[in-house]
């Protein structure tokens, strides 16, 4: 097996440690912050809130710092911190004594996350360029598969043995996907001369915002992020209002959320595979597009079949849309960047899952449940229109907004690229 090949298998499995640790407690909050002695139903649900703004507030100011760091300490190294930070909160967690202990602990939580981004950025430096579409959907599919898992194993434990095991399973996980990159990822990493250090996170905004194409699929990642966390935010009570039978409803939510993610899990897999060879920015369009109608046939849905159905279309397209995105900032970027940019793309996906349930819970109070799935696919369809502006196709042997800055790409960049000129027109480094 090529090394490329076995670092991939190496940082999916410390992905998929992650979240399966992240989804076997983070479902069940509410539930714990009952046996912390919050019994108050009004005050359950604030401090529910609460602690689900907490830690992707934190992370929105801390990701691009961790990513500028990586930059000049290696992304192996950054994605082993993460796994190890977010092991320890949820340690701390399972000992907390009341609900303001386990607030406090999600703050820390948020400024240490950011292992995904940290391994799009890690990945991206040892993955041939001709193949990082099909790589980043290994991931992604990783990331859908841990999140069917997640909950269920967490579920079943709480059950066993209270909830405080449950996090500590958590704990376990993530400081053992850490350990996975420390012991099995060799990365190629040369820290970077003084004269290369082109200042951190202000550098990789510069770079940002000089160039349409990253800044569009950072705003496309924002964006799909948005649009998850609307509609998440009232799916147990929409569920409940499909499926009569209250003894169900559990159920039903989980079919629901374990069936997207691993529709999720799969397409991704074969969508990177399809752009590399179709073209990023064509993909991108298409995905934006079915996922728009996904979250438009769950607006819609007369009944749980239908929603269920329309979910898992949702899920074929989003899993295409992530590693689509993701492949068009590891191909418009300097390796030299790449943590800063993946750090600052990770900062406004987490404004865009802090944004995202207070619009739906608002959307929904004003006008209904069914109208928050509506809004959800306003913000996709608004992704659709971004992407065709902003990551067009480009003229053969464009850099992005580098040149403008005056930065050049190091020597033997585009090594990797092939030939051709992708099948929607994009140039090497796009499609």
């Amino acid at each position: 097996m090529k090394s490329w090949k076995s670092n991939l298998a190496a940082t999916a499995a410390a992905v998929f440690l992650c979240i399966v640790g992240w989804n076997a407690s983070i479902p069940f909050l509410p539930l714990y912050i009952r046996e912390l002695g919050v019994t108050d139903l009004n005050q359950v649900e604030l401090w529910s809130g609460l602690l689900a703004a907490a830690t992707p507030v934190a992370a929105l100011f801390t990701m691009p710092l961790w990513g500028a760091l990586a930059d000049r300490k290696g992304h192996s190294w950054n994605t082993q911190r993460a796994g190890y930070g977010i092991g320890i909160t949820f340690m701390l967690m399972a000992f907390a004594g009341s609900v303001q202990q386990l607030f406090l602990m999600r703050i820390f939580q948020g400024a240490l996350a950011g292992l995904i981004p940290a391994a799009y950025a890690l990945l991206s430096t040892y993955v041939p360029l001709e193949q990082v579409g099909f790589a980043l959907g290994i991931i992604v599919m990783a990331t859908g598969a841990g999140a069917s898992v997640g909950p269920l194993a967490g579920g079943f434990l709480a059950d066993l043995v209270g909830y405080r095991w449950a996090f500590a399973l958590s704990g376990g996980l993530n400081i053992l996907s850490g350990l996975v990159v420390l012991a099995l990822v060799r990365e190629r990493f040369q820290k970077p001369a003084a004269t290369a250090q082109r200042g951190g996170v202000a550098a990789g905004a510069r770079t940002v915002a000089h160039s349409t194409a990253a800044l569009g699929a950072i705003l496309v990642l924002a964006g799909a992020t948005m649009a998850d966390s609307v509609g998440r935010v009232i799916l147990p009570l929409f569920v409940e209002t499909l499926q009569r039978d209250p003894a169900r409803i559990n159920t039903a939510t989980g079919l629901v959320l374990s069936g997207t993610a691993l529709v999720s899990a799969v397409s991704s897999l074969y969508a990177g595979r399809l752009a590399d060879r179709a073209g990023y920015r064509r993909i991108l369009l298409v995905c934006a597009a079915g996922a728009a109608v996904g979250y438009a046939g769950q607006a819609v849905a007369p009944n749980f079949g239908l929603f269920l159905a329309a979910s898992l279309c949702l899920g074929l397209f989003v899993g295409g849309l992530i590693p689509a995105a993701n492949a068009i900032l590891a191909r418009t970027v300097s390796r030299e960047q790449l943590g800063a940019v993946y750090g600052l793309s990770g900062s406004a996906s987490s404004a865009g899952n802090t944004l995202g349930p207070m619009i739906g819970a608002a959307v929904a109070t004003a006008w209904g449940m069914r109208s928050t799935f509506a809004s959800a696919a306003v913000v996709l369809a608004l992704i659709v229109l971004v992407a065709a502006l902003a990551i067009r196709p480009l003229p053969r042997g464009w850099t992005g907004g580098l040149h403008h800055l005056g930065l050049h790409l190091p020597e033997g960049f585009f090594h990797h690229q092939r030939h051709d000129s992708g099948g929607d027109g994009d140039p090497p480094h796009v499609g």
